[in-house]
């Protein structure tokens, strides 16, 4: 792969091999981390997804799964961001993967012993949320700070293509394994792989930069944070593209189990096969980006979010699981440019004394997902898992263009110096 251009920053820019970023081993150890909860994340939430529909036959029971994933990033998002910048990051990730594990391990038994219930599903799936909710403002901003200010653009997006790839791994393994060993299995691997995380995680050396250490109030630092972002069209115009991503194009996910089994009539394996291809749509997007080192983020940011959005109404056109497989496929090249840019933006336009608190409101801004999936489910109820994402969709482009409109520097080029200057360069 081609070296990574990290961009102007306080410390200028150099370009970054992701081998040299590998070579560390408290880099490494952390994307591990950040690669085994990721495939975690999708392989439960889709092999939960099959068991409730299978047991309650709902589509909107299957899209409260989804909806309990996200829930805890609309509610602790912006208190977790202010809460990392008063504890030790690496205790709140291990804190948080120690109970998960604990978690996990009972789920796993009450599956193998065929008591396992839907609202047992869904508290698995809760809590998993509330570590997805650390991911930015802990793991990611740790990897930023690990990484350095020169390097951080390339590790965040190095570590985007690493999140891509378990969005095709975690579905993938999750349909295949609950129709070779069951539900118990999924859980299993979910078990194994987070004390493999935890094991990593113990290893990590690390030491928050002395600049984003604070000690003022817990409150002052989300006010703070609130007023630094209301300053800054960028990321104002940034974190609503990420609102109504999560809220009219994400949420689709949780009808590909409904629409599979209702439309297409296939199995589990087949429907894990089709949410996985989303994410190697993503996972190639992601290193074409990290190839070609579009100089605008933002505009690769919105156009990639149009072209996802896009992609996800064409899909639930469909009725042909081969064409849908290649449709997905293509719209996961969109995903990509939401998802490689989203974390880079934000953590190269904050201050380092801000950055987990920015982080932590594009946590809660991604949360809201949980409103989208309920609008989803009460759409799929009403007019069918397919027309209702066709809906969902098409209401996520009309938002676009008024975003488009309203924030047009998310997709014009960079304003060209003034002749001052250019003459003080």
């Amino acid at each position: 792969m081609a070296s990574l251009t990290t961009g102007k920053g306080s410390g200028g820019s150099i370009r970054v091999h992701p081998l040299e970023l590998a070579r560390d081993p408290n880099y490494r150890r952390l994307w591990l981390v950040g690669a085994c909860t990721g495939v975690v994340r999708w392989l439960e939430l889709l092999a939960a997804s099959i068991f409730v529909y299978e047991v309650t036959g709902s589509a909107f029971q299957t899209a409260l799964i989804t909806f309990f994933r996200f829930l805890p990033m609309i509610l602790l998002g912006a208190v977790v961001g202010a809460l990392a910048e008063r504890l030790n990051r690496k205790v709140m990730m291990l804190s948080f993967l120690s109970v998960l594990a604990v978690v996990t391990g009972l789920i796993t038994l009450s599956a193998a012993t065929g008591h396992l219930t839907p609202w047992q599903a869904a508290l698995s799936i809760f809590l998993g949320g509330v570590l997805f909710t650390t991911e930015f403002p802990v793991r990611r901003t740790m990897m930023g700070e690990i990484a350095g200010p020169k390097r951080a653009g390339a590790a965040l997006l190095f570590d985007s293509v690493t999140n891509s790839a378990t969005r095709l791994i975690g579905p993938l393994g999750g349909g295949i394994i609950y129709d070779q060993v069951g539900i118990h299995g999924a859980y299993l691997l979910c078990l194994a792989l987070y004390i493999l995380a935890i094991l990593m995680a113990l290893r990590i050396q690390y030491t928050a930069d002395s600049q984003s250490v604070t000690r003022s109030k817990y409150l002052t630092n989300i006010i703070e944070g609130l007023q630094f972002i209301k300053r800054r069209r960028m990321i104002v115009g940034a974190l609503l593209v990420t609102v109504f991503t999560n809220m009219f194009a994400v949420p689709f996910a949780a009808m590909i189990p409904v629409i599979g089994n209702e439309t297409m009539h296939i199995s589990a394996s087949l429907i894990g096969i089709l949410a996985a291809v989303e994410g190697f749509g993503a996972m190639v997007g992601t290193l074409v980006i990290a190839w070609l080192q579009p100089q605008n983020l933002p505009r690769t940011y919105t156009f990639g979010t149009v072209f996802f959005m896009a992609g996800v109404l064409w899909f639930a056109t469909l009725d042909s699981y081969a064409l849908a497989v290649a449709v997905l496929i293509v719209t996961g090249f969109g995903h990509a440019g939401f998802s490689a840019c989203q974390s880079a933006i934000m953590f190269g336009a904050a201050t380092p004394e801000m950055r987990s608190r920015v982080l932590g409101v594009l946590a809660t801004c991604i949360g809201a997902a949980p409103l989208g999936v309920l609008n989803l489910g009460f759409l799929a109820s009403w007019l069918g898992a397919s027309l209702g994402v066709v809906v969902m969709a098409a209401e996520g482009l009309v938002l676009m263009a008024i975003v488009a409109v309203i924030w047009p520097e998310l997709y014009r080029g960079p304003r060209p110096p003034k002749f001052s200057e250019r003459a003080a360069e």
